[in-house]
């Protein structure tokens, strides 16, 4: 059950952002897990990977992108298809709805990505959650 995710881990939180464009508690929590040492992934749906880079590059956040072979920064967005087999401090999740809604095995997926933490998990989102998450 997805709802119990948040019970494995020390620091768990839920972010609304006010549109598709404002990421702003993404970018906080980028920049905390930066400052908290080890390795922080955003994670978000596929077709959102330039966005949330563009975001992070304009707010001066240094970070990588995660390739099929790994991580090459403390800091690096994930697209949700490469999500499974890493395992991360902190994990931010983005737009889980739409994790949810872009592939076929939706639920499974987001799974996997709030499973990538083990010390911190925040999620922010524009879209409702799913019914699995509330």
């Amino acid at each position: 059950d997805l709802r119990d995710v948040r019970e494995r881990i020390s620091r768990s939180e839920v972010w609304r952002a006010l549109d598709r464009t404002e990421w702003s508690p993404g970018v906080h929590h980028a920049r905390l897990g930066q400052t908290d040492g080890g390795r922080t992934a955003i994670i978000c749906p596929d077709d959102m990977v330039d966005q949330m880079s563009s975001t992070l590059t304009a707010a001066s956040v240094p970070h990588g992108r995660a390739q099929a072979a790994g991580l090459d920064e403390n800091l690096s967005i994930v697209p949700a298809s490469l999500a499974k087999g890493l395992e991360l401090d902190d994990v931010i999740v983005v737009e889980p709805s739409a994790i949810v809604a872009d592939d076929a095995q939706g639920l499974r997926l987001l799974y996997v990505t709030l499973t990538r933490s083990t010390r911190s998990l925040t999620v922010v989102h524009r879209m409702p959650l799913p019914d699995a998450m509330l």
